[in-house]
């Protein structure tokens, strides 16, 4: 939806973004073409004219960097890429319900922010609802996942213990003639 209502517009400003870049580059051509047309040879004419232009369309550069976030690809090429795809309004959407607010691109028009807005004012507190439930739906499966690791250990432990408790049984008669619970009985060897 945000889509729909910011790529017309982000389409349009950066055209005429780049077309007064062109202009701005046809206005510097032209005063050059001028001045050798004029047979002008001070170099200080020259030198004052082209940094005049050279100011201007840096200028211009910066603001339409900055403001209309025009890339240096778009320049070069004279034409328009678009920020505003299904992919990006996704991650603005995402990141406006999660309230992280990455902060580019964001709605310009009338239309996209008050979009946002009732978005935002239905969409955070849905999302938190969302993920109050998913941790109460993790919390009691950890809480049954431990408690069946508890009884776990438990059972595992009684087998030990009870296994301990029958190899350690050694009749009192034994215990006296020095046989402990702890000696592993070893096999007669036959000598053939």
């Amino acid at each position: 939806m945000l889509a729909y209502f910011e790529n017309p517009n982000e389409l349009a400003t950066k055209r005429q973004q780049l077309n007064l870049l062109y202009l701005r580059q046809e206005q510097f051509v032209s005063s050059v073409l001028q001045l050798a047309e004029n047979n002008e040879t001070d170099r200080k004419v020259w030198t004052d004219i082209a940094r005049m232009h050279m100011h201007n369309m840096s200028d211009h550069l910066f603001v339409a960097f900055e403001k209309y976030f025009l890339t240096s690809t778009e320049v070069k090429k004279n034409s328009t890429l678009e920020v505003w795809t299904f992919s990006t309004a996704i991650f603005f959407a995402v990141t406006t319900l999660t309230t992280i607010g990455y902060g580019n691109p964001v709605p310009i028009t009338r239309a996209g922010r008050l979009a946002c807005i009732l978005f935002s004012l239905f969409g955070i507190p849905l999302t938190l609802v969302t993920i109050a439930d998913l941790g109460k739906f993790l919390s009691e499966h950890l809480i049954w996942l431990y408690g069946n690791y508890l009884k776990m250990k438990h059972y595992l432990f009684r087998r030990v213990e009870n296994r301990k408790e029958k190899r350690e049984h050694v009749c009192e008669q034994c215990q006296h003639r020095g046989i402990s619970p702890h000696m592993v009985p070893i096999e007669e060897q036959k000598f053939a």
